[in-house]
């Protein structure tokens, strides 16, 4: 097997989560991916298009929006529930935590971040698009100069200006969308991963550090998080690359690696 997509159970399966996807949102305008020529179409052009540029949303979406929207309508495809998966003791019966997509779309993911890394991926342009979204707060002096992004991933794990500005300690702080290190936490259930975001959030903002029901609950989330984090690691959830995928040369082109079928 070269690519995923020239087994037959996992088109099937692909084939049946489009189906369900055009059930859930029938208008083409926001879901134009219904056949999986359409849809090998649409990863290729993803792994090299800035997080809102896939798919146009409306005029009227703020810059924030239009990311969001591209990016979740990513997963919304591979996200539907399919009878088929139900038994098999997933987290949810999508074609997302089948192992062989789960880790097609870990390695997929990889190349793309590796792309928002590049020098290719930030311009003055998409800067002034940032910035005239108040969402961002690049309007305020909170943030490093924007001389110091070169890139997309630059811009999103921007660093304040400051390492005081919010009172945090002068080691290296980052904006939330870097707060763990993945060497230090290789896997993190996104419970944990919530725990951990809330340390720095109650020590930042005065009238949240003086909210008795923040810290209740901050306590609660920490206690179920080794609960929680031993059931996301469970065996049954782990998936590993075939030998197959890894040497199907998807690092450099990640939209071929599943689509390539006959």
């Amino acid at each position: 097997m070269n690519t995923l997509l020239e087994n037959i159970s996992l088109r099937r399966l692909l084939e049946q989560s489009l189906a369900q996807a055009a059930i859930a949102n029938p208008h083409r305008e926001t879901n134009p991916v219904r056949t999986i020529e359409d849809w090998c179409a649409y990863v290729e052009r993803f792994a090299h298009r800035m997080p809102w540029q896939t798919m146009d949303i409306g005029e009227d979406a703020s810059f924030f929006r239009r990311i969001d929207q591209n990016i979740g309508y990513f997963y919304f495809l591979l996200d539907q529930p399919l009878d088929a998966l139900r038994d098999k003791g997933y987290i949810y019966p999508s074609l997302q935590y089948e192992p062989r997509v789960a880790a097609w779309l870990k390695a997929y993911n990889t190349a793309w971040g590796e792309w928002l890394s590049s020098p290719e991926s930030w311009n003055e342009d998409y800067y002034q698009l940032a910035l005239s979204d108040p969402l961002f707060e690049l309007a305020s002096d909170r943030y490093e100069s924007p001389d110091n992004w070169h890139s997309w991933n630059d811009f999103f794990a921007r660093k304040l200006r400051s390492p005081f500005t919010f009172h945090l300690s002068p080691l290296s702080v980052l904006a939330t969308a870097r707060l763990l290190s993945r060497r230090s936490r290789p896997r993190r259930s996104p419970i944990g991963l919530t725990c951990w975001a809330i340390v720095p959030i109650v020590r930042i903002l005065p009238e949240v550090r003086r909210s008795i029901s923040c810290w209740m609950s901050l306590i609660i989330i920490a206690s179920i998080c080794p609960a929680m984090e031993r059931y996301w690691n469970a065996p049954r959830f782990k998936a590993s690359m075939p030998e197959e995928v890894r040497s199907s040369g998807m690092k450099r082109r990640p939209g071929i690696a599943m689509c390539n079928a006959a």
